[in-house]
């Protein structure tokens, strides 16, 4: 299983975007809060402190390539007419590029039932800042948009032992009439997971209770939830719903009991 924490996007920019959805919204957590560009292809570049993975959520994407530059683009972030080149304008961007490494990564993507898709991209970390490249494109006549962007410290931890549970939530309106007739309006139904990780107790049970639930509480981070199981429904936007509980069951290992709830 892997999270994304601490998400270490220092710095955000796209291609087009609409003015009323600007690229800035893709760091919210919010998911419904989207950038939007204005046709069905675009291309995000994030500057990046350091890090392993990438994670994208609520999009209406249908293909996605990232790519990692390290080197010469680190310069070119800096100044005003370096990144003016990077759409076209003059500048000092041809520079920027010449010393660059390019990298093309593999990435886990996939469209969920709800017509939003879930995508996370594993690399080798660079070992200092970095770019990423990430275009996208939508189906033709829609307009492209991107709800959450995550990349940052990949914590790493055992696959959960069998037995994951996986529910809903509904919170659509629902009534029973006077007549014993229902009344439904549909809203929003939610994702819920159930996971028992066993973990060796000195390294990455307190990693995992005071490295990532410790510091970020109930707020939502990017998972994959197996990767033996390499399903693109596990690659959820969740938060803890309570905090976990550990259990010392044995000399060297301890159980963590954990509750996610997805965030759409």
């Amino acid at each position: 299983m892997k999270v994304i924490y601490p998400d270490n996007i220092t710095q955000v920019l796209a291609s087009e975007e609409n003015a009323s959805f600007p690229i800035e919204n893709v760091s919210d957590d919010h998911i419904k809060k989207v950038w939007k560009a204005n046709s069905n292809d675009a291309v995000i570049n994030a500057s990046v402190s350091g890090g392993s993975a990438v994670a994208l959520y609520g999009t209406n994407a249908t293909s996605v390539t990232v790519k990692t530059r390290t080197g010469g683009m680190g310069g070119a972030w800096g100044g005003t007419g370096a990144m003016a080149g990077a759409w076209g304008g003059t500048g000092d961007m041809e520079g920027a590029w010449t010393t660059e490494s390019l990298s093309t990564e593999t990435v886990k993507f996939d469209t969920l039932p709800t017509d939003q898709a879930a995508l996370w991209c594993d690399f080798t970390d660079p070992g200092s800042a970095f770019a990423l490249e990430v275009t996208l494109s939508s189906a033709a006549g829609s307009t492209l948009q991107v709800g959450v962007l995550r990349s940052g410290t990949v914590r790493d931890f055992k696959d959960a032992k069998y037995g994951i549970k996986e529910g809903f939530i509904d919170y659509s309106v629902r009534e029973e009439l006077a007549n014993g007739a229902w009344y439904y309006l549909k809203r929003d139904i939610i994702r819920t997971f159930t996971l028992t990780l066993q973990e060796d107790r000195a390294s990455d049970f307190y990693i995992f209770m005071h490295n990532v639930a410790l510091l970020r509480g109930q707020q939502p981070l990017a998972w994959r939830l197996s990767e033996k199981i390499t399903d693109w429904q596990w690659i959820v936007y969740a938060a803890l719903d309570g905090m976990p509980m550990g259990d010392h069951t044995n000399i060297t290992d301890s159980l963590i009991q954990i509750k996610l709830k997805e965030v759409v």
